[in-house]
């Protein structure tokens, strides 16, 4: 550290150090502690790097489990379907509609086919069975996504349903809230 003076030759600056040798000495001291400073970042930017690879290859690994296990279930429920639409093909063919009873067999072997064919693979290949089937029984496909489609919707409205009659859920009660030309009582001037 230095102290300027203005000295008597002109106001030039002179820089006049505080102690002898303390300003080389002041200089390696802050080197050498920004050089440890700079290791230790260092260090623990390595720790962290680890730490944070690690965690990711945990979360990895606990997504691709938990997706195989949705697979197996989907593949369940794919052979439920399969089942369920050899049943209903049994009744038509016994019954007068023997060409939907043979349609709807058909149909419920493709179903039970790609359901064996999930099974039996990692969840990457099913993504490309479904896209590869949707091509070859496209049928089948658009089948499956209309019983896909009248089941969400049949949840939706059990679920809206539901909500109707718990009824509001706000601290104030149907009863709290009196609209007068679409503001509540509350929210009223006085006068």
């Amino acid at each position: 550290m230095t102290e300027r003076d203005v000295g008597s030759d002109g106001g030039r600056d002179i820089a006049t150090p505080h102690a002898p040798g303390s300003s080389v000495g002041q200089t390696s001291v802050a080197k050498s502690a920004a050089a440890d400073l700079g290791r230790k970042i260092s260090e623990d930017v390595q720790s962290l790097k680890e730490t944070v690879g690690d965690d990711v290859a945990a979360a990895t690994d606990a997504a691709k489990q938990m997706a195989s296990r949705q697979k197996n279930v989907i593949a369940e429920k794919l052979g439920g379907v399969a089942a369920a639409m050899e049943k209903v093909a049994n009744e038509l063919e016994n019954g007068n509609q023997r060409d939907i009873g043979r349609l709807t067999r058909t149909l419920g072997a493709s179903v039970h086919g790609l359901s064996e064919q999930i099974k039996d693979q990692d969840v990457g290949q099913v993504a490309r069975t479904a896209e590869n089937y949707g091509r070859q029984q496209p049928l089948a496909f658009l089948g499956m996504a209309a019983l896909a489609g009248f089941a969400a919707s049949r949840f939706l409205m059990a679920s809206a349903g539901r909500q109707s009659q718990t009824g509001p859920t706000d601290d104030k009660g149907a009863a709290g809230q009196r609209h007068l030309g679409g503001r509540s009582t509350e929210d009223r001037p006085n006068g």
